[in-house]
Order: structure tokens, then sequence, then C-alpha cells
């Protein structure tokens, strides 16, 4: 019974895993984004009106974060004249089992959420054969960044938003007298708890996999 539980634990992590090569070639339309801190989601729309009812991926080159106590995601937004549901696409964040500070280890890359994005929205991470993009969406040469293919957006849809999350933030938000310059208290860190728990969306491949 435990082999059947870890073989299927196993091919779970399997399903989700983000493709790691030892290079990258980004796609001639890629743009380059940063996660940034935001007081509210949805955070930073990624995308613009002219995406739209168009019939072509979406592509996004992201770094991995490295950074612990942070979680940055995608989400997607179906209804374009009312956003009040915010669709899980991917994530980043590194957890508490991640081993080292190495953005090539699979517990930093940024992996597909499960759910109803999951078969059509692909990840591969590596170090950029060569710099391209424009203005701010620029990348360099030898930068070690993940590419995330996005499902085309519809007439009628909103688009994707980036959004990133921290616990200093969340502690401030939560009582006003914890974060960065307090210490939080057990209410503090019953919301805190609460918080992750709704948004990273389940383990880490890593977490999987450690547990086999």
């Amino acid at each position: 019974m435990i082999n059947s539980i870890s073989s299927f634990i196993l091919l779970l992590s399997i399903a989700i895993t983000t493709t790691n090569a030892t290079t990258l070639t980004p796609h001639t339309t890629a743009k380059k984004y940063t996660c940034q801190s935001t007081d509210n989601p949805p955070g930073r729309s990624i995308t613009v009106p002219s995406d739209r009812g168009s019939s072509s991926d979406l592509y996004i080159l992201l770094p991995p974060l490295t950074t612990s106590s942070q979680l940055c995601t995608i989400t997607k937004c179906n209804n374009l004249q009312l956003c009040n549901v915010y669709i899980p696409i991917a994530k980043s964040y590194v957890g508490a089992l991640t081993p080292t500070s190495n953005p090539a280890d699979s517990e930093y890359t940024w992996q597909v959420s499960p759910g109803r994005y999951e078969t059509i929205t692909s990840i591969q991470c590596g170090t950029t054969t060569s710099s391209g993009g424009t203005g701010d969406f620029a990348w360099n040469s030898n930068e070690y960044l993940c590419q995330i293919k996005l499902p085309p957006i519809k007439e009628d849809e909103d688009g994707y938003y980036l959004s990133m999350f921290t616990l200093d933030d969340y502690y401030s938000a939560a009582s006003g007298n914890g974060g960065a310059s307090g210490s939080p208290n057990n209410k503090d860190l019953t919301l805190a708890s609460r918080f992750l728990e709704r948004v990273n969306w389940g383990p880490s491949e890593y977490s999987l996999l450690v547990f086999v």
C-alpha cells in the first residue's frame, strides 16, 4: 500500500515537472518580467488589449525566486467586464525544504499549477543563449530564466496578472504590528499560516519527492 501511494505521489510530481534544460532559447515574441511586491492582488497586468483575440500563445520570461518567505504567482481573469476570480496558472516560491540556493534546483524554478490550464501551459528553464527583447522587456545572454508559454486570450477575457507576496508584507497588513519592524504574535502567525496555505496551491515538487 505504501509503495502504491509513493508511486502515485511520484507520478503526480512528474506530471507537473518543469523542463530544466542546460540552455534556453527564448521565443522571438518573448517578454521578460520581474516579480515586484504589490499591496493588493491581482498585481501587475502582463497582457495588453492587443493580446486579446489573438490565436498565438504568449511567452513570458521570468527569473525564479531565490529568497525565502516570498511567493510569485501568475493568475488569469476570464471576465473582461468584472474580474473577481483569478485562476492559478503558475508559481515560484522558496520553501522550507529547499536544500541549496542554486536557482537551477527544481524548488526554485517556476511550476505549473494544477487545474484547468495545467495541460496547455508549459515552462522551460535554463541559461539564455543570447540577448533579446526591447526596453523594459529585454534580457541578457547567460541569464537563468524560465520561459512560460501561456494560452491565447479570448476577446472577452481580461488577461494574465503577475503578483508578488511576502510574509513581511502580510504581517504588516494583517495586524499593523508585525513585519520587518516588529515581531509577529500568535495571531499574526495564524493568519500567515492560513494565507500561505491558500496561495501556495499545494506542495512543491521537491517537497513531494522528499517524502517518496
